[in-house]
C-alpha cells in the first residue's frame, strides 16, 4: 500500500563492516568534544536492547555516513583509526576480489562477479552500508521505535534518536505513543508472524511483506487515540518497573509471558490490545488476520481510487500531536 511507503519510515539499521569503526564507551571519553559528537555515536544492537536491563549500547561508531574523503579526514584523530585499522583490510579484500573475478572472466566471459569489497575500498573511510537515507532523518525526531530484525515475537521499545541502531535492529521513524500501541499490539504481531521471512530459520521482519501491506487504523476517534497512547504508555511503566526491581532484561519479561498464569505484562498488553481493537472497529469474536486482510483490501481499493486513507502514524483527528509524544526513551549514559 502507497500510504505505508511514502513517506517511507522503516529502516534497517546501519552495517559497519569491520570493527575498526567500533570503539567501547570507555575508548571514546578522551575522545568526545563538540566536534566529534558529530561522528562518533553510540550504537546500539539487537541483543543490547532485549538481553540488557539498562538496554543502552556498550559501544560508540565511528560514522561518515555521507562525508567524503576531504570531509572525513578533517576529523584527524577518528580519521586516523579507519586509515591504520580499516583501509588495510579493505585494500586486501578488494584485491583479492579483483583477482578472483579476474580468474572467472578468465575461464568464461559471461561469469558473474561480485564487487562489493571493491566498492567497500572505493569508500574505505565509511560503513559498509551507513543508511543515508535514516541517519539524515533521525535528527528531525526524538526517539524512534525499534526492535530486534530477528526474533519470534518482536519487542518494540523507544529509542533516543541520538543512538545510532546497528543492522540487527528495524527502525520506524515513528515517535509517538498511539503508533507504539499500534506496533506492539497483537494485530501487528499477528501480521508479523504470518507474513514475515526467515534467516537460518528464525522469524525475520521484513518491511516489504509486513510493514508495506500492514493496515493502520482508519477511522479511529480522539478518544481511541488517547486509549491507545495510554495503554502503550502503561505497558511500557510496567515494563520498566520489572526491570529496576528485578534487575531484568526485556528478554527474561517476555519469556516469563509465555508461562501459564496471571501476569501484570500480559494484563497491560490485554489493555493495549483492547484499546487497538476498539481503534480498529475489529470484533473479538473474528479472526484478527482475517479482518486485517479485509482492511488491507479495503485501504488499497481506496488508494486506487484516488480515495483519501488513514496512513500509519498519528490520525487526522488528532490536532495537537505533542500530546501523544512521551519522553520515555532508551537514552545514552555517559559519565
Amino acid at each position: 500500500m502507497s500510504c505505508n511507503t511514502n513517506p517511507k519510515l522503516v529502516f534497517q539499521g546501519q552495517t559497519h563492516g569491520h570493527n575498526g569503526f567500533l570503539l567501547s564507551n570507555e575508548k571514546v571519553y578522551d575522545l568526545l568534544n563538540s566536534n566529534n559528537s558529530k561522528i562518533l555515536k553510540p550504537f546500539l544492537i539487537g541483543d543490547t536492547l532485549v538481553g540488557t536491563s539498562d538496554k543502552t549500547p556498550k559501544r560508540h561508531v565511528i560514522d561518515f555516513t555521507g562525508l567524503d574523503i576531504i570531509d572525513a579526514s578533517s576529523y584527524k584523530t577518528l580519521f586516523d583509526i579507519i586509515k591504520n585499522q580499516v583501509l588495510p583490510d579493505r585494500k586486501a579484500k578488494a584485491v583479492k576480489q579483483e583477482n578472483e573475478n579476474a580468474e572467472a572472466l578468465r575461464k568464461n566471459a559471461k561469469a558473474k562477479v561480485n564487487k562489493h569489497h571493491i566498492n567497500f575500498y572505493n569508500k574505505w573511510w565509511q560503513l559498509s552500508y551507513g543508511r543515508q537515507n535514516l541517519i539524515k532523518k533521525l535528527p528531525e525526531y526524538s526517539r524512534y521505535i525499534s526492535c530486534s530484525r530477528v526474533s519470534s515475537r518482536p519487542i518494540f521499545e523507544f529509542i533516543s534518536s541520538e543512538i545510532n541502531p546497528n543492522d540487527a535492529l528495524m527502525v520506524f521513524l515513528l515517535e509517538d505513543d498511539y503508533s507504539f500501541g499500534i506496533i506492539q499490539s497483537i494485530a501487528h504481531i499477528k501480521w508479523y508472524q504470518e507474513k514475515c521471512s526467515s534467516m537460518k530459520g528464525d522469524p525475520r521482519y521484513t518491511p516489504t511483506s509486513i510493514w508495506d501491506t500492514f493496515p493502520f487504523p482508519q477511522a479511529p476517534t480522539l478518544n481511541n487515540v488517547k486509549k491507545v497512547a495510554e495503554a502503550s504508555i502503561e505497558l511500557r511503566l510496567k515494563r520498566n518497573q520489572i526491570i529496576e526491581k528485578y534487575g531484568y532484561c526485556l528478554r527474561d519479561i517476555y519469556n516469563i509471558l509465555t508461562e501459564p498464569g496471571s501476569n501484570p505484562i500480559k494484563d497491560a498488553h490485554k489493555k493495549l490490545d483492547d484499546a487497538v481493537f476498539a481503534a480498529y472497529g475489529f470484533s473479538k469474536r473474528k479472526d484478527i488476520l482475517s479482518q486485517l486482510l479485509e482492511l488491507n483490501f479495503e485501504v488499497a481499493l481506496k488508494i486506487e481510487n484516488g480515495e483519501s486513507v488513514q496512513s500509519p502514524g498519528l490520525p487526522v483527528c488528532v490536532k495537537k500531536k505533542k500530546e501523544f509524544i512521551s519522553e520515555d526513551s532508551v537514552k545514552m549514559k555517559l559519565k
